[in-house]
């Protein structure tokens, strides 16, 4: 259906920054998050962008993490 979940763990409540990107580094969708410590999810609609490879990448507490994502139709 287009959509997809992130899932990660924050050791104590802060703010998330979520930046979907695709191939050439053109940011599609920049969210702000107020992430609860523990488990957290955030769902991504990639239903009106073309198949191929987007990078999500996750910001907080001076940490950086990124995922590559694949979309087919």
């Amino acid at each position: 259906n287009g959509k997809i979940k992130v899932g990660f763990t924050l050791e104590k409540d802060e703010n998330v920054w979520f930046n979907l990107y695709d191939t050439q580094g053109k940011n599609l969708q920049l969210n702000d998050f107020e992430g609860k410590k523990g488990r957290n999810e955030v769902e991504f609609d990639l239903q009106n962008y073309t198949s191929g490879a987007y990078f999500i990448d996750l910001q907080y507490n001076q940490k950086r993490e990124v995922w590559k994502v694949m979309k087919v139709n």
